[in-house]
């Protein structure tokens, strides 16, 4: 006979996972028991939520059991940028979590990606949020790297989502809930650049959060929190892969709440008002958006946390605890129970992945009055209370005439499921080969060394910055390069000019084309049809889009390259030089293409220019009508090059400038970097890079003077950036 047990949630499969955060036990605890499919959390310093409690070595190994147990599966955190002596550090982390067999590792160090993947191939690579993966090609080639999986960024529509996922040859993570960054993510360096506090690296300070002003608009760096739990079903039928809950640094009752909310929504679509509003009162900032989801920007999606959220915070928080306090029965089981007069009775319990235990009990003696009844065995066999199980299914093999007691029967109940909770925690560690070494394989040939004159590269936001001198310099300018969306009339002239003066022109991509893959390919094909040979980009989703277009691709700032073996990992990627990233000192710098590292592709270093501090896809100054894009009347107090600039102020009355450029808006710092006068010094870097954002064609003109010139008006009061500090 058999019977189905009721009344218990929905078993797991067939669905996309809950993801929850787990920055301590705690929270881990709260997740398991409130029905997540799976959690993600770090065990050291390098994970992108340092601050959090994160997992000791035996933590990680206890969380690992009670995830098992539960079937949830576990991924590690590694999502930050890798620094040379951190290798180390990195791979022991990744070879603990092949040891007790973790179910992924999110990456977001291309270098540290390669290497583990050389070191562990059967270890699932998911790509962090950090990467900045928002197009079709940027999958694509996520695959081929060996990733298995993508977590979107958030700043994506409904239909970008859409077309990414249908298209899409690896699993998909989207974000559904929790706080939301005004830069887009792996794009941001405002803490770096101002307190040496690195983003990229897990040390943000949080510095968009502070009072910045736009005309009467306050606070145009900060978002409220994303909720896209009315969304859940939709993103489902997309075929979405995990839903992602943010919140590492957030205590128990928000992750409970968070979790019952998203696994209600996906399951039934119906959440409770009250579930709703206790979520938004244990934290938010004024409420939720989902204003990216949407595709309805604006002023909308601005809000700062307030007293009164934090008043609201303390009542949800005690009903929320409630969530938790026991054990949701998650894992479906099956039961055979078997019960013959005069022999042995016994209870085997099997759950759905091939485990199964079986106990033995007392002899079966004939009834007297009321033999066993499968009813009987079924109200005490499905006495799960406090566990991960619930009762699927029971058979009960008997001869009709024995009697078992309550006693006995809940006591083989407790025998059999301890019995298998120990085989669901067994683990089969996947291989690590700690030896492995990656150095890149490229198969292109690396561009000749410059000559020692020719090694400074120019990089304008717009032709109408070109200065007139620029052909004076020819002899010390290797190339100049403009946006890929200049006109390909104007790319073609200036290309004539500067050839005439043998200076090489580039275009660049942008550092984000949210839902525009087609137009930029189209652009990079006009681009090369105009002449135009060579293209930096900023995205790994670019790399083949320049390939397909004809054009040579180099890599830019964005890419985040800050060791040997992300150099190694951008070679293999088919760039054809590299521009290093600004967060890393000089010194770094020198040991990465020292000649014993034996790189083959020019590396190149920023020596001047208003840094980017964020890359936006809400543009700060549009809340009030100061865009320079949206309103072009108010772009810009300079008549020769207003496209699109425009402002934000600081506490402090500072002055950012702001450049919306492709859908995206980047804020830059109002102070410029400046090493110039340090050139002489810098050992093993092929390329120096000036990047012009905010200056205007005189401007660019004297600055390119004063530097080949050695002059040092122009760079009075520049900071050194980074460059002899480096970042935490």
């Amino acid at each position: 006979m058999v019977s189905t047990a009721h009344g218990c949630p929905p078993e797991r499969g067939g669905k996309a996972e809950i993801l929850a955060p787990a920055g301590g036990m705690p929270q881990l605890v709260a997740a398991v028991r409130s029905g997540a499919g799976a959690v993600y959390l770090g065990n050291h310093s390098l994970n992108a939520r340092r601050g959090a409690e994160n997992f000791s070595e035996q933590e990680l190994s206890e969380a690992s059991c009670i995830c098992k147990e539960a079937g949830v599966k576990i991924y590690l955190a590694l999502n930050t940028l890798v620094l040379p002596n951190e290798y180390g550090a990195a791979l022991s982390s990744a070879e603990l979590a092949c040891k007790l067999s973790l179910d992924g590792i999110i990456v977001q160090d291309l270098g540290l990606a390669a290497l583990i993947r050389r070191c562990a191939p059967e270890m699932p690579l998911h790509a962090s949020t950090q990467m900045t993966a928002h197009s079709p090609s940027a999958l694509k080639l996520l695959s081929e790297l060996g990733f298995s999986r993508a977590v979107l960024a958030r700043e994506l529509s409904r239909e970008e989502i859409a077309e990414i996922v249908t298209s899409s040859p690896i699993e998909t993570e989207v974000f559904v809930h929790g706080a939301l960054c005004m830069s887009v993510s792996g794009q941001c360096y405002f803490s770096s650049v101002l307190g040496g506090r690195s983003g990229n690296r897990g040390m943000c300070a949080q510095p968009c959060r502070l009072p910045f002003t736009c005309g009467g608009a306050q606070n145009v760096l900060s978002l409220r929190d994303m909720s896209y739990i009315s969304h859940i079903r939709e993103l489902c039928e997309v075929g979405v892969t995990s839903l992602k809950i943010e919140g590492r640094l957030k205590r128990p009752e928000y992750v409970a709440a968070a979790v019952t909310a998203c696994r209600l929504a996906r399951d039934s679509g119906n959440v409770p008002d009250t579930l709703r509003a206790d979520l938004e009162s244990v934290f938010s900032r004024s409420g939720f958006t989902d204003g990216y989801y949407t595709a309805r920007r604006g002023a909308k999606m601005f809000g700062v946390r307030t007293k009164s959220d934090s008043e609201n915070s303390s009542a949800a928080v005690k009903r929320l605890h409630e969530l938790y306090k026991n054990q949701l029965p998650v894992v479906p089981v099956s039961m055979v129970f078997r019960a013959f007069s005069g022999e042995e009775i016994s209870l085997s319990a099997s759950d759905c992945e091939e485990n199964t235990a079986s106990v033995i009990g007392q002899q079966a003696e004939k009834a007297i009055n009321k033999p066993l009844s499968h009813d009987y065995a079924l109200s005490c066999l499905s006495k799960t209370g406090g566990t991960v199980y619930r009762l699927s299914e029971l058979k009960l093999n008997s001869d009709g005439i024995c009697a078992v007691s309550g006693k006995e029967l809940n006591s083989l109940r407790r025998e059999a499921l301890d019995a298998l909770s120990l085989k669901r925690k067994e683990r089969t560690p996947i291989p690590f080969c700690s030896t492995a070494e990656y150095s890149g394989n490229a198969a292109h040939s690396a561009s000749p060394p410059l000559e020692e004159e020719k090694r400074r590269q120019l990089v304008f936001a717009d032709s109408r910055q070109l200065p007139d001198c620029l052909e004076d310099y020819s002899g010390a300018i290797y190339s100049v390069s403009l946006p890929v969306e200049t006109d390909s009339e104007v790319l073609a002239a200036v290309g004539r000019r500067l050839s005439a003066a043998d200076i090489k022109l580039f275009t660049e991509a942008p550092r984000a084309f949210f839902g525009q893959e087609e137009r930029l390919l189209l652009l990079m094909k006009k681009a090369a049809d105009a002449g135009i040979t060579d293209i930096t980009v900023h995205n790994i989703g670019q790399i083949a889009l320049a390939q397909k277009a004809g054009l040579s691709p180099h890599g830019g700032f964005g890419l985040n390259v800050i060791s040997r073996h992300a150099l190694a990992a951008a070679e293999d990627m088919g760039l054809h030089s590299c521009e290093m990233s600004f967060e890393m000192t000089l010194a770094q710098m020198r040991e990465i293409n020292s000649p014993s590292s034996e790189m083959t592709i020019p590396s190149a270093v920023i020596v001047y220019g208003h840094l980017p501090l964020m890359l936006t896809r809400n543009c700060p100054a549009a809340q009030n009508g100061h865009c320079g894009r949206s309103n072009p009347s108010r772009g810009g107090e300079n008549p020769a090059f207003d496209r699109g600039l425009c402002e934000i102020t600081d506490r402090l009355g500072n002055k950012l400038p702001v450049r919306c450029a492709f859908g995206c808006s980047e804020v830059f710092n109002p102070i410029p970097v400046s090493i110039v006068d340090k050139t002489d010094k810098i050992r093993n870097i092929n390329r120096f890079v000036a990047r012009f954002y905010v200056e205007n064609y005189v401007e660019t003109g004297k600055i390119l003077s004063d530097m080949i010139c050695g002059k040092t008006d122009s760079f009075k009061g520049a900071t050194r950036g980074l460059y002899f500090k480096g970042v935490q």
